[in-house]
This record gives structure tokens, C-alpha cells and sequence, in this order.
């Protein structure tokens, strides 16, 4: 992903030893960031696609699919733009792949055994691609979504939670799946219930939404209401998904924070009839997921050296953890250190995100701080 690289010839004499005592124990740390983040890589980078056979030319087709699939994850786009870089890509998908393996189910429906393969695609790669094609990256730290979704059956009204069987659940949890979207369905406990009811879902009373959602450390959350009719032998859903996302004066630390008190506001509302219980989970996932990357995703333009500095760097150990924290950050290519000066340390950071954007997202989590600007140079502060 990042690279790591130093200009040993910009560093202040007295500093040239710390520096490179430093800058060597932040390449040791390289390895072991890659392997802490390939938990998370996993779910954005693995995909499972059904197939016939375990003909090569099924594979082939697969292979492409499931491409198009990871960077759909990658970028937020629904859909792929099938620009010359793309098209020459899925003709050799392989080359973004490291293994596959087949492997056998039941379908959703638990009716029937089918065939998968799992495919486990490469981050450098694929990101390589993303870059090369001008696609947006968005960022794998995503902020979750909590769904709040009552249905109208003939003889009973019920919220649906995080256990229920139910195929709008299994649709909204696949669908999700599919666009890299962390969604979460209230687990209906004790504080659940105490909270929510009925009533406030179908209801739309935000007041008590806007609390209940905070405990799962939402930025946003779904309202659904549909009521399903038999009609001829099949079941008709009419309903409508709203969308309500933290306000914009949030600091961006608090947006991953759970029981954190916050307020939201109605974004988008979407009505519609529908057969297929897939139509209703897409709906919900695209305006949740379409909402979430036109904020946080790096819009494809050229890279641009940006100048930061970051305070609070007392130790050996907090350069290096601070250099592979960076590290996790897609929208980063490259990192250059500049200068040391008592705790603080003078970066050139190669990115496609303007400088604001880029200060933004780099202290989305809280372990950076956005200080103050010093000779035109934002100063952030490192909190660990």
C-alpha cells in the first residue's frame, strides 16, 4: 500500500542520527501493520461467486465478476465504469487474485447445495488499479449504519433485529456484503427494547431513533416501513426507506464513537412497491452506501505533495506508530519525512485528497488531532 521513504539530506545535522534510528525502526513495523489489518482487508477483498462448474472458462467469468465486485467495494460506485483500463483488467483477472478455492453451500433459501468460489484478491493490486482507472477510493474505515425496519404482516407488526430470520435481514446483510458497507440491525435486547418500540419505528420518531442508534456508534441510520399484502399468491411490499445521517457539525472523532450523543437529520426518503424482497435491501444499501462514500471517498485526480506537521512525538515508539498508522490509509501513497524538531515531526504526504480533505480524514478517528495551522502548514496532534 504506502510507502515509506526518507530524506535524510533535509533533516536538521544534530537530528540525522535519531532520524534514521527512527525511520528504520518505522520500516520493522511495516510487516506487522499489514498483518493487523488483514482481518478487515478480508471481508472488503474476498469474494464468493456462485458458480455452474468448476470449468476454467466459468472461473474466468467469476474471476471477473468478483473483480468488479471488490472494487465496487473499494470505491463506493454501485456500478463500474467500463473505462480502457477497466476492460484491459477483466481480461486477465487473475493477475489481481492471490488464490481461490471452491466451496460448497446451501443457497439463501437453504433449498439446494451450490457451488462458490472464493476468490482472495491482492490490496496492492487492486488498488494499483483503482489508481491507474481514476476510480474514487473510499476510505475501509467506514462509520456504521444501523437499519431500523418494522414490517406489516397480516396479524402482526414487528421490528426486525439482528437474529430474525427473515429475508429482508439475509437481503439487507447480503446486499451490504456486496458494496462494503458496515451495517448493523438493533439486537432487540433488554436496552433495545427499553429504548424502541414499535410504534417509534413506524412512527419515525426520531428522538428516541436518534439515541438508540447512538449506542451502535451510527453516523447514520435507515427507517423502514413496509407492509406486505397476498395478493394472487404472492407478496406484495409497499413501504418506504428514509435516511438519516449525523449532523455536519459533528467532530469527526465522535462519528465512531458508540454511546455518544448526536444528533441526525433526514437526508432522503425513497417510496416504492415491490415483489422481490432484493429490490427492497438493494434500495436501503445503495442510499446508505451512495450517502457514506460521496463524503468520505478520494475522488480519482493526480497526487499532490501536501506539507503536515504533527506534534506530540515523544519516543521511538510513537514515530513508529504514527508512520504505520498512516499506513492504513488508502488515500495515501507515500509519506516523507522532513524534518525533526523537539516532538514535533515535518511529513510530505503524497495523496489524490485535497490538503483540507486530507486533514479531515486523517483525524476522522481521533488518534490525530487537527491543532492549528503554522506557516501555512496544518499541525496536527498525535494522541496514540
Amino acid at each position: 500500500m504506502t510507502s515509506i521513504t526518507s530524506q535524510d539530506r533535509q533533516l536538521p545535522c544534530l537530528r540525522k542520527t535519531v532520524a534514521f534510528a527512527v525511520l528504520c525502526l518505522l520500516l520493522t513495523f511495516i510487516s506487522t501493520v499489514a498483518h493487523a489489518a488483514e482481518n478487515y482487508e478480508d471481508r472488503l477483498y474476498r469474494v464468493d461467486q456462485q458458480v455452474a462448474d468448476q470449468s476454467g472458462e466459468n472461473r474466468r467469468l467469476a474471476a471477473q465478476d468478483a473483480l468488479l465486485t471488490v472494487l465496487s467495494r473499494l470505491t463506493g460506485l454501485a456500478s463500474i465504469p467500463r473505462s480502457g483500463v477497466v476492460n484491459a483488467a477483466l481480461k486477465f483477472p487473475d493477475r489481481y487474485y492471490s488464490k481461490f478455492d471452491y466451496v460448497r453451500g446451501q443457497d439463501r433459501d437453504r433449498s439446494a447445495q451450490m457451488l462458490s468460489i472464493r476468490f482472495t484478491f491482492q490490496a496492492e493490486s487492486v488498488l494499483a488499479l483503482v489508481r491507474q482507472a481514476g476510480l474514487p477510493i473510499w476510505w475501509t474505515k467506514r462509520p456504521q449504519t444501523v437499519v431500523w425496519v418494522v414490517v406489516d404482516e397480516p396479524g402482526q407488526r414487528r421490528i426486525l433485529g439482528a437474529d430474525d430470520a427473515s429475508p429482508l435481514v439475509q437481503g439487507i446483510l447480503a446486499q451490504a456484503d456486496l458494496r462494503g458497507l458496515p451495517v448493523a440491525l438493533p439486537l432487540m435486547d433488554l436496552d433495545d427494547s427499553i429504548l424502541i418500540s414499535v410504534s417509534d419505528v413506524w412512527g419515525k420518531f426520531t428522538e428516541a431513533l436518534n439515541v438508540a442508534s447512538a449506542r451502535y456508534g451510527a453516523a447514520q441510520y435507515l427507517i423502514g416501513r413496509f407492509s406486505v399484502q397476498e395478493i394472487l399468491g404472492e407478496r406484495l411490499y409497499s413501504g418506504e426507506w428514509q435516511l438519516m445521517k449525523v449532523q455536519a457539525d459533528e467532530k469527526p472523532s465522535d462519528i465512531f464513537k458508540a454511546n455518544n450523543s448526536r444528533a441526525f437529520l433526514a437526508v432522503g426518503v425513497r417510496g416504492f412497491q415491490a415483489q422481490k424482497i432484493t429490490e427492497i435491501a438493494q434500495a436501503a444499501v445503495d442510499m446508505a452506501a451512495t450517502s457514506l462514500a460521496e463524503e468520505y471517498a478520494i475522488f480519482g485526480r493526480d497526487p499532490q505533495n501536501h506539507l503536515v506537521s504533527v506534534s506530540g512525538l515523544n519516543n521511538l515508539q510513537s514515530y513508529s506508530a504514527l508512520v504505520a498508522y498512516l499506513q492504513e490509509f488508502e488515500f495515501v501513497e507515500r509519506v516523507n519525512v522532513l524534518a525533526l524538531q523537539d516532538d514535533v515531526i515535518s511529513l510530505q504526504i503524497l495523496s489524490s485528497a485535497t490538503l483540507e480533505r486530507l486533514v479531515s480524514l486523517l483525524a476522522m478517528e481521533g488518534r490525530l488531532t487537527n491543532l492549528t495551522t503554522v506557516d501555512t502548514q496544518p499541525l496536527l496532534g498525535w494522541q496514540g
